[in-house]
C-alpha cells in the first residue's frame, strides 16, 4: 500500500518528483552503507 500511495502522490505532484527522487537516492545510499557496515561487522566477528 505504501508504494501505491507514493506513486499516486508523485503522479499528483509532478513538480515534487526531483526532491523525492533525491531523498529516495539518499535513503538507498544510507541503506547500502548500513548493509555494508553490517556485513563488515559480521565478517570481523566471524
Amino acid at each position: 500500500m505504501f508504494f501505491n500511495v507514493t506513486t499516486e502522490h508523485n503522479l499528483e505532484n509532478p513538480q515534487r518528483n526531483p526532491p523525492l527522487s533525491r531523498q529516495s537516492l539518499l535513503r538507498r545510499l544510507a541503506a547500502v552503507l548500513a548493509i555494508a557496515a553490517a556485513l563488515g561487522v559480521f565478517l570481523v566477528l566471524r
